[in-house]
């Protein structure tokens, strides 16, 4: 009898280890972990797995809840919750948790509940503080746009982006929105510079081809006329300089020539 049960004697030893950790946990398992042993440890991944599992088990908060056998405890999953969100940098959930661990009520009992607003605090000056960041990680993204597109004499689409850049500065520092302002001024100056460097080379076209067009008529010294004002608009333009000399010598003779008629 003894040599029949010494197998299945052997079989349970070694599926012991298996049954164990098989074994359900009840929520205040879960919450005991996370609170007693993850929490101090800094496991806040491990932290937030355990609370969760907790609150599918038990959801509500509770003050003196019963456990093993006489033990009792608060049970305050939100609010531990939230701590363990907040050390993971999960700003905005970490104030939902905290939110939810006030409105169940359990926490007001607690020494914790003092702890509860200093920690949403810190949570919400985090939360704060990345908003920002990410606000003027924006605003320097837009800023590099606008740049690139005015290198392009893309105006339209640099001022575009400048205007979203500003409306984001708006809420953020005045500094952040002296460089938006300034880069806005900077990039219609050039564009001012750009449509004035158009109309300049267009005028410039214009009076070149009148000058010519005068002096085919024989009108020089409406050519000269023509081609002074050209040189004042450029006067490196080899055009300019040939046409104002060959309308001076034209006039030159022109006037050579009607003083020897008058003089005949």
């Amino acid at each position: 009898m003894r040599r029949a049960l010494r197998p299945l004697l052997t079989l349970a030893l070694l599926l012991a280890p298996v049954v164990s950790a098989f074994a359900v946990q009840d929520w205040y398992d879960y919450y005991l972990q996370a609170r007693d042993r993850d929490i101090p440890a800094r496991k806040w991944s491990s932290c937030a797995r355990n609370l969760r599992s907790a609150l599918r088990l038990r959801p509500a908060s509770g003050n003196q809840l019963r456990t093993y056998g006489v033990e009792f405890i608060d049970y305050l999953p939100h609010y531990y919750l939230g701590i363990c969100l907040l050390r993971q940098g999960a700003y905005d959930a970490a104030i939902k948790e905290f939110n939810a661990a006030e409105s169940q009520g359990a926490i007001k009992k607690t020494p914790q509940r003092t702890e509860l607003a200093r920690l949403r605090g810190e949570a919400q000056s985090a939360l704060a503080a990345q908003a920002a960041r990410r606000a003027r990680g924006e605003v320097n993204r837009l800023l590099r746009e606008a740049q690139d597109f005015a290198r392009h004499r893309a105006w339209d689409e640099a001022l575009a982006r400048l205007v979203q850049a500003e409306a984001i500065a708006k809420a953020l520092d005045a500094d952040t929105l002296r460089r938006v302002t300034r880069e806005q001024d900077r990039v219609r100056g050039r564009e001012r510079e750009a449509l004035l460097a158009v109309a300049r080379s267009q005028r410039l076209e214009r009076l070149v081809a009148d000058g010519n067009r005068l002096l085919q008529e024989g009108k020089p010294s409406d050519a000269k006329l023509a081609f002074d004002e050209a040189y004042e608009i450029d006067p490196e333009d080899q055009r300019v300089i040939d046409g104002r000399v060959i309308a001076q010598e034209r006039i030159l003779g022109t006037t050579t020539r009607e003083k020897r008629r008058q003089a005949l």
